[in-house]
């Protein structure tokens, strides 16, 4: 297996590759000085503003902050349920039963769809305010995928990685 390979097939040397990468950015940014800018004060202040209306309390401030941190909860949440859902079963040409009728299951789909629509304007403007809110939304985000993806790791196991083509054949056949 060549290193490419591996870099795109073993995610967790994609997940180093992208962490390289963030962390060069970081490095380029700091040394063009962007990191002293505006958008990067925290809490209200005079240059904050979010759909041109100031915001310089802190109960202007953490209204906001809240909005995010909810939105952004049931942003990935909506995702992660209805999107993983409509992909695994919805549009998935394996699957021949759907679990309510189908005007039903657009419905679904197209409710969030118009959600995320609407919650983007928002958080257009948000994510250009200041960087108190991406961080916000970050983490608001990374606390909701750790719920999600504990979830579907349930009855899950950790197998070790396939070495050869006939340790990945007895693996899919349950013998390894």
């Amino acid at each position: 297996m060549t290193w490419s390979n591996a870099v795109f097939t073993d995610k967790r040397w994609t997940a180093c590759v992208l962490c390289v990468w963030m962390f060069i950015i970081l490095i380029i940014f700091g040394v063009m000085g962007v990191f002293r800018a505006d958008f990067f004060k925290v809490g209200p202040s005079k240059t904050l503003h979010f759909m041109s209306v100031n915001v310089d309390t802190w109960a202007e401030w953490w209204l906001l902050a809240t909005f995010c941190f909810i939105d952004s909860m049931v942003k990935t949440f909506g995702h992660d349920s209805i999107v993983i859902w409509s992909i695994h079963t919805l549009c998935d040409p394996k699957c021949m039963e759907l679990p309510y009728p189908k005007w039903i299951c657009l419905a679904v789909v197209e409710m969030y769809y118009v959600y995320i629509y609407v919650s983007g304007v928002f958080k257009f403007f948000i994510s250009l305010s200041q960087i108190d809110f991406v961080v916000i939304n970050h983490l608001s985000d990374l606390l909701m995928k750790a719920f999600t993806y504990t979830s579907y790791f349930k009855g899950k196991k950790y197998s070790k990685p396939c070495n050869t083509d006939s340790e990945q054949a007895q693996l899919i056949q349950g013998q390894c």
